[in-house]
């Protein structure tokens, strides 16, 4: 065989086994790349149906009638309306207790006369009466204050529509000419009666 002939046949055999090198060589490579494909495809799955499984609680609120739960028995919601009352007369009571006790011998009883619309009949007459005894007492020369701040109110009694009891505590400033003030500490009682659908104040007994 010439020796041409065997240079040829060398160099097709060398570029045959080059192809089949690279052919070999793509081929694992697209392999590799399904392989990772599939995988991260699985990792993102994971992650979706972690994520789905992480969002929360779901909290059923139907019963097995399709009814929804929303609320208490009737047992809680009377036990919620009457904690509600006792708040309110609570709020009113500390109002009342405020302004009731705040004044000076130059307000002309202006702390009694604003409060006569949260007041019983029996309670405004008795009220009347004070005031006219004190304006016909006429208004001392000395000037005179005293500041009530409520610092607690406790709901002794509640008899739901009916009455109520509350205790409430104060701190009040007196202050008498060019004296310093004075602080002291009181306790005042007030009773309540529901007339017409509102809580009136019926008596006030400072202690």
């Amino acid at each position: 065989m010439p020796k041409v002939m065997k240079i040829v046949i060398v160099a097709v055999i060398g570029i045959a086994l080059v192809a089949v090198i690279v052919a070999a060589t793509l081929f694992f490579i697209q392999e590799d790349d399904a392989i990772n494909e599939n995988t991260n495809i699985s990792n993102t799955n994971d992650l979706v149906i972690n994520g789905n499984t992480n969002t929360g609680t779901v909290v059923n609120t139907n019963d097995s009638q399709g009814n929804t739960n929303s609320g208490p028995n009737e047992g809680g919601n009377a036990g919620i309306s009457e904690k509600n009352e006792g708040e309110r007369i609570l709020r009113l009571a500390r109002t009342f207790v405020e302004r009731y006790g705040t004044f000076s011998n130059r307000n002309n009883f202006e702390n009694i006369t604003t409060l006569e619309p949260y007041m019983s009949d029996a309670l405004r007459i008795e009220s009347a009466k004070v005031i006219d005894g004190g304006q016909d007492e006429g208004i001392e020369e000395e000037f005179y204050s005293i500041i009530t701040e409520v610092v607690s109110t406790a709901l002794e009694n509640l008899d739901e529509g009916k009455t109520a009891v509350v205790r409430v505590g104060t701190r009040r400033t007196e202050t008498r000419g060019t004296e310093s003030p004075v602080i002291f500490s009181q306790h005042i009682q007030l009773n309540f009666i529901f007339v017409d659908g509102a809580w009136l104040v019926d008596s006030v007994n400072w202690e």
